[in-house]
């Protein structure tokens, strides 16, 4: 059986010691891994998301929910047709919500055996992501030290942990709000030690979430 992973990133900041492809970094490595582990096709990364909560940040370039919608349907569209089925969507970026509602509309109006699948969240940050490790902190900071160490500069990283707010508020109001440096964590706690250790454990779960469905 052919499948497939399509990885989607984002272009945005993260802080000023983190490349701006930070999620497309991650969501691509992810998806090689796990492919090479299950014999599957990792796609090339789509290195832009749904990031408008970020725009005031510079280097920030959001698409909008529309656009990445059509982009992810074409591309499923286009795998199915060439037989390749399922087709697992990795998201690297927590704010690419759309991916949600598209692929339940791709799944419901095609035909029933062709099947695309949007790996949760939980299975692909596991319990790094926090309320107080959301952005740019100790977590992701950690994988790219790990994954891309020439992309980080780490002598520009600040500690900043908004207070009273949670992730969901991010829907209300911009990030700028909640941080001025555009980090929501820790990054000087990271290690590539860390990252190692926390890749091995997202590649893990996502080993065993998709060869439930591949096996």
């Amino acid at each position: 059986m052919a499948w497939a992973i399509l990885p989607i990133g984002a272009h945005e900041q993260h802080g000023a010691h983190l490349p701006l492809e930070t999620d497309t970094i991650v969501a691509g490595a992810l998806s090689m891994a796990v492919a090479a582990r299950l014999g599957g096709r990792a796609l090339p990364a789509l290195p832009y998301g749904t990031s408008s909560e970020h725009i005031d940040f510079a280097g920030t370039v959001p698409l909008r929910w529309a656009t990445l919608a059509a982009v992810v349907t074409d591309v499923v569209a286009a795998c199915w047709y060439h037989h390749v089925d399922p087709v697992f969507v990795l998201s690297g970026h927590g704010g690419n919500f759309i991916l949600n509602p598209t692929l339940r509309e791709l799944n419901a109006h095609n035909r029933p055996d062709h099947q695309a699948v949007l790996i949760p969240e939980s299975v692909v940050f596991g319990p790094a992501m926090t309320e107080t490790d959301l952005h740019a902190g100790r977590w992701e900071t950690s994988l790219i030290l790990h994954l891309r160490p020439d992309l980080v500069q780490m002598g520009n990283a600040v500690d900043e942990v908004p207070r009273n707010v949670i992730r969901g508020d991010l829907t209300n109001r911009p990030m700028q709000h909640f941080t001025r440096s555009g980090v929501w964590g820790r990054p000087t706690e990271a290690t590539p030690e860390e990252g190692e250790r926390l890749f091995a454990e997202m590649v893990g779960r996502l080993v065993g979430y998709v060869g439930g469905w591949v096996s």
